[in-house]
């Protein structure tokens, strides 16, 4: 029988220090324990993602969901904006505005293939557009009844002041 050496203790004087370690294996690393449940443990880095995971720092793959538009188109923003103006402040010139800016972001949008968003706001430029300049119109027609019933009621006299003589 083979004799083994005794254990080492350190407080023996005449005791031998025990060989070092051997030294640890840098090329790979050791294997993962076995997991308790029977499943497979997650892959050590370097190692190529089991499923055809992307890795951290990969963009994820195309073809999620629908492409979102990048931008949305001045004019049809524009259009939004003074239809809006044009009901409140200043109908007739902002309105027709409106409407022509609208329907250019329209055709933009549409010659542009998704890559522009802006379609509802350009809708909606239009129909406030048109609101507007109907109202515009209206406004401008009772404007000018008004004028043309009271423009035979004024007359001057003679000491420059103005009297009215409606019949």
């Amino acid at each position: 029988m083979s004799e083994q050496p005794p254990p080492y203790n350190p407080y023996d004087p005449n005791a031998q220090t025990p060989p070092p370690p051997p030294p640890p294996d840098y090329g790979q690393a050791p294997p993962p324990p076995p997991s308790a449940y029977g499943q497979v443990p997650p892959p050590a880095y370097g190692q190529p993602p089991a499923y055809g995971q992307p890795q951290y720092g990969q963009p994820p793959f195309p073809g999620y969901g629908y492409p979102q538009p990048s931008d949305n188109n001045g004019k049809a923003i524009a259009s939004l904006v003074l239809g809006i103006v044009g009901i409140f402040l200043c109908p007739l010139i902002a309105s027709i505005t409106a409407i022509g800016l609208g329907i250019s972001a329209k055709k933009d949008i549409k010659r542009s293939e998704g890559r522009m968003g802006g379609g509802g706001m350009a809708t909606a430029g239009i129909v406030l557009g048109s609101i507007g300049a109907v109202l515009g119109l209206v406004i401008a027609a009772i404007f000018i009844a008004a004028i043309a019933t009271t423009s035979n009621c004024v007359s001057s006299s003679n000491n420059g002041m103005f009297t009215a003589n409606c019949s």
